[in-house]
């Protein structure tokens, strides 16, 4: 298993910069009883457009479960 290293950063000089993913659960599935996340609508946007002005290819996904999430980080790996 890979760790993290806080002295390594990733390299932005490059025209390309890579695929973004963005992960927005604003509600979950009924029998978490966990509340709705009221606002991401706007966070994701305003992080989406932060990542697209940096140059990255920004790919956003709403309320998926946890195999979803999982296969789309998969993909996102290609």
């Amino acid at each position: 298993r890979q760790t993290y290293d806080p002295a390594e950063q990733y390299k932005m000089n490059h025209r390309r910069r890579g695929v973004a993913l963005i992960f927005n659960h604003e509600h979950f599935y009924w029998q978490l009883m966990l509340p709705e996340r009221r606002g991401t609508s706007a966070d994701r946007h305003n992080l989406k457009r932060s990542l697209t002005d940096l140059g990255f290819e920004v790919r956003d996904f709403e309320n998926l479960r946890a195999d979803d999430v999982l296969q789309k980080v998969h993909e996102g790996r290609r």
